[in-house]
């Protein structure tokens, strides 16, 4: 069925395919070996690098955001330029490797189609503060590690969630459509387009 010169193209083949064939494994072993997949992962920080929720509520006091206690964590208010008070939960996630921010903006049931969309798109432009829902509510959250963060960095980024929290403001608190108009009052007789 192979004749002479079959064969000798499928050694030739062979040949040239088997080389390419190995540096192409080599190649794969190589870039498995340095794929960042195959790394060992992070090790979390130590507890000892980490905030407890009560020196997270001793640092909201310490910013004079007079924090009050509740559940897990603590309510902090602040009241932005136009006198909008923002209520702000502040906890740690269960294996405190996070600190979460989240404050409720909206009721879910009062927010239209198009408000809702341009939260949603606007999760890009925001990064790490995420609109998102709560079942009954919509919330801007945002986590932010908890590993050796000192007290200037939290700070840092609890002002980068308040600015989002305002500079987000038209997304989910503009003003009340006018409601449409009335329609005209129907004719007391039926119109009849064929005459009398």
């Amino acid at each position: 069925m192979f004749g002479p010169i079959n064969r000798r193209i499928g050694r030739v083949l062979l040949a040239s395919i088997l080389p390419l064939s190995m540096s192409l494994t080599m190649a794969g072993n190589t870039l498995a070996d340095s794929s960042p997949f195959e790394q060992p992962t992070q090790q979390p920080a130590p507890d000892s690098q980490r905030l407890t929720i009560d020196a997270v509520g001793q640092i909201l006091q310490s910013f004079g955001l007079n924090p009050e206690k509740v559940d897990n964590g603590y309510i902090v208010k602040a009241t932005d330029k136009d006198g909008m008070t923002f209520e702000v939960y502040v906890s740690l996630c269960q294996t405190q490797e996070y600190i979460w921010l989240s404050s409720n903006l909206i009721d879910i049931n009062q927010a239209n189609q198009q408000e809702l969309l341009n939260m949603l798109v606007a999760n890009e432009k925001y990064g790490v503060a995420t609109f998102c829902s709560t079942g009954k509510y919509v919330a801007l959250q945002m986590s932010i590690p908890n590993s050796g963060i000192t007290v200037d960095e939290f700070r840092n980024e609890l002002k980068a969630y308040f600015a989002t929290l305002e500079d987000s403001k038209p997304l989910w608190n503009a003003p009340a459509v006018a409601p449409a108009p009335a329609p005209a009052p129907a004719p007391s007789q039926p119109l009849n387009p064929f005459g009398s």
